[in-house]
């Protein structure tokens, strides 16, 4: 969480990208590529003094080249306008349970620290683009658990999950995140349908 505020009346929208980078989608890394640039996109022309937009990454698949870790978090930094979209690039073993659990992970504790500054903040966005192809029983334990945490949260309104299913889906995997089992495709999301209600309520 940043140190400094330019607004400290901004009210706070913690996003948290979840991203499958696994070596199962790497031939449509540029579908995910393009869904996070609408969203960076989305995010920037809504962003303002008074609604500021901060986003995580939870990348997994394989070793990363940077961290050396099979999942890797990026940290909340503000989105402001026109700003530049990452580029990510595939790697190799799905852990999406692990994945999933450090995103909810993430939000959780960024809406704690809000709460002790005293800053309001709208719902917190989780978006998780996958194939749903976990590749490992340990990881599949974990997404199972994870996955009934996140139906909780959606159904008491605590957060906004947009789910997106890349390549050869896992819909059995894929849809139990969500209470209603919507998972969209790559090519059908409006993420400006997404962020604006959220803002204007």
């Amino acid at each position: 969480m940043p140190e400094e505020y330019v607004n400290p009346a901004a009210t706070r929208t913690p996003v948290c990208l979840c991203l499958d980078l696994s070596g199962s989608v790497s031939s449509y890394i540029n579908l995910i590529n393009n869904n996070v640039a609408a969203l960076y996109e989305a995010i920037s022309d809504m962003a303002s003094e008074l609604a500021v937009f901060e986003i995580a990454q939870v990348t997994f698949g394989g070793v990363l080249q940077s961290a050396k870790q099979e999942v890797n978090l990026k940290r909340f930094e503000q989105v402001v306008k026109n700003d530049r979209p990452p580029r990510f690039e595939p790697y190799e073993k799905t852990l999406l349970g692990q994945a999933v659990s450090r995103s909810i992970d993430c939000l959780d504790a960024y809406k704690t620290a809000l709460k002790k500054r005293g800053i309001h903040y709208y719902q917190p966005i989780l978006v998780i683009i996958s194939d749903g192809r976990v590749n490992d029983e340990d990881d599949f334990m974990r997404l199972k658990k994870v996955q009934a945490d996140i139906r909780d949260k959606v159904s008491q309104e605590k957060l906004l999950l947009v789910t997106i299913g890349v390549g050869d889906v896992n819909l059995e995997v894929m849809s139990k995140f969500s209470p209603t089992g919507i998972v969209l495709h790559p090519l059908g999301v409006d993420f400006k349908q997404v962020v604006t209600p959220l803002v204007a309520s």
